[in-house]
């Protein structure tokens, strides 16, 4: 009954943050929606959101692949242009998940409000998800899901949860990958295997590299049998019967994948973000104020994402800089980190922890290498989102064992607050941060970290829907953001003194 109490309200908890970090403004039906306005605080203030959400709208309103002069205009620069054709520069996952929910809102005229929808719904399954890897860790049940709410609102996932982007998606996949391989390996579990890794490719192809260890996790598994067991040469070959299950799991979406390549750059293996990007010509109504004015095309033959000679100044941007590092914006990981190196080094059985530590060190490494580790206008690490999930399912073990502990459980009260503090600054504000690298050059300098956000707040103003409608006229954004930061601060302090007075190991 107590599991079952802690739950339900962790759930409905979590609805509420969430809700609250829904952007939008007063409109019939929904301003931004209908406006199309990719202002401050918008839901399509990026790019990297809107770019996806042209592709879904063009497919299911035009049938099409391609995006018209207005949809281009409207995710440029995130857009590729192929033999006079615009497109989004992103593989078509994120847009193909939301087309179902384009569909759904398009029967109570709020499409963007439900394909957004899907990422949000995702990102709330993720909380359970981390808190599932952190039991398969071997963490009770209150440490394993107060690690999902922790990911969720303590780091800067909260706010790309309200995004259309790959993020949490690719979260869920990776979660769901690293679950697949503890299981016992048979055909069916291998079909689900292939099934999610080809997903996840779909989604976002650096997923690939990170999935490497898990893949190779796998088929090891499929491979190896220990030659003390009976009937030693059937059970092999069986083995490597069922190992063709991964490549049937990987035959639905890859065959999708490749058909879009196909679709869209005339090559089954060609991607269109090797096409390098194409500004769409200013239109004043449709394009945002940070283009420029006339189009150019980055030329594939100049295009390198990633190279090594990026990575000393990547690591820093990654971990140490005030505009991006994770220091900054989510530093309870780092007890995360902490706790999955105490697995590996005391448990007999930590090849979970080391095969999650592996994953997270190929993610830290290949985005330091990446041409972009900013990740343009954004808000912190948001490619770490992946890892921070791994980390967090971490905390678990280390809250159980120390939840006698007060100097730790201060520590991480103290850790995890200010990450709820500062990911919910921008929740209910902006993601769209410029790198201080750019923010210098612009012609009314702004800052390049969460100080921006402070200083929209400090004017009276939020991206939240609920708040823009509902209680812009009678509280300052200011009280709104302490009631938001309150409800996940009161929750994960009455958590934290509950588990620590409890008398066993729940």
């Amino acid at each position: 009954m107590k599991n079952a109490f802690f739950l339900v309200t962790t759930l409905i908890i979590s609805l509420f943050l969430l809700g609250f970090a829904v952007r939008g403004r007063s409109g019939i039906p929904i301003y931004f929606q209908t406006n199309r306005d990719t202002g401050i605080g918008s839901p399509f203030e990026g790019t990297n959101s809107s770019s996806r959400f042209a592709l879904t709208e063009s497919i299911v309103k035009s049938n099409s692949l391609f995006l018209n002069e207005s949809l281009a205009a409207f995710s440029s620069p995130d857009i590729s242009k192929i033999n006079g054709k615009y497109l989004s520069i992103f593989t078509p996952g994120v847009s193909l998940i939301g087309v179902p929910f384009y569909y759904l809102g398009s029967i109570f005229n709020l499409q963007q409000l439900t394909t957004y929808l899907s990422i949000t719904l995702l990102s709330l399954l993720n909380i359970f998800l981390v808190a599932k890897l952190a039991s398969k860790l071997g963490a009770g049940f209150y440490s394993s899901i107060l690690s999902g709410f922790l990911f969720l609102f303590a780091t800067n996932a909260y706010p790309y949860a309200v995004t259309f982007t790959q993020h949490q998606v690719s979260v869920t996949l990776i979660i769901l990958m690293l679950l697949n391989t503890l299981q016992k390996r048979g055909i069916l579990s291998n079909i689900i295997f292939g099934f999610l890794l080809s997903a996840a490719a779909i989604v976002d192809i650096p997923n690939i590299i990170l999935s490497i260890p898990i893949l190779i996790v796998v088929i090891y598994k499929n491979i190896f049998i220990e030659k003390s067991e009976v009937f030693f040469q059937l059970k092999q070959s069986l083995k490597r019967i069922s190992m063709l299950g991964i490549f049937i799991g990987l035959v639905p979406i890859t065959g999708l994948f490749l058909w879009y390549n196909y679709q869209v750059t005339g090559n089954y293996f060609k991607l269109a973000q090797t096409q390098g990007r194409a500004i769409f010509p200013e239109d004043p109504q449709l394009s945002q104020s940070h283009k420029i004015e006339n189009e150019t095309v980055t030329r594939s033959k100049d295009f390198h994402q990633f190279e090594s000679r990026r990575q000393l100044n990547g690591l820093g941007v990654l971990l140490f800089s005030r505009d991006r590092g994770l220091i900054y914006y989510s530093p309870v990981v780092l007890i995360g980190f902490i706790s999955l190196f105490w697995i590996i080094r005391s448990k007999k059985d930590s090849s979970l922890a080391s095969l999650m530590l592996t994953m997270i060190g190929i993610n830290v490494l290949l985005y330091s290498m990446f041409n972009d580790p900013w990740g343009g206008w954004a808000f912190g690490p948001r490619y770490l989102i992946p890892s921070f999930a791994l980390l967090c399912s971490g905390l678990g073990i280390l809250l159980d064992r120390l939840k006698k502990n007060i100097f730790f459980l201060i520590l991480l009260c103290l850790v995890a607050l200010y990450g709820i503090f500062v990911n919910t600054l921008s929740a209910v504000t902006t993601v769209h941060i410029p790198p201080a690298i750019q923010a210098v050059h612009l012609l009314t300098p702004i800052h390049s970290d969460f100080r921006y956000n402070l200083e929209l707040i400090q004017k009276n103003f939020s991206g939240s829907l609920i708040y823009n409608v509902y209680l812009f006229d009678k509280i300052t954004s200011t009280v709104f953001l302490a009631i938001v930061t309150g409800v996940s601060s009161c929750f994960v302090i009455a958590s934290l003194i509950v588990f620590s007075i409890s008398k066993n190991r729940q």
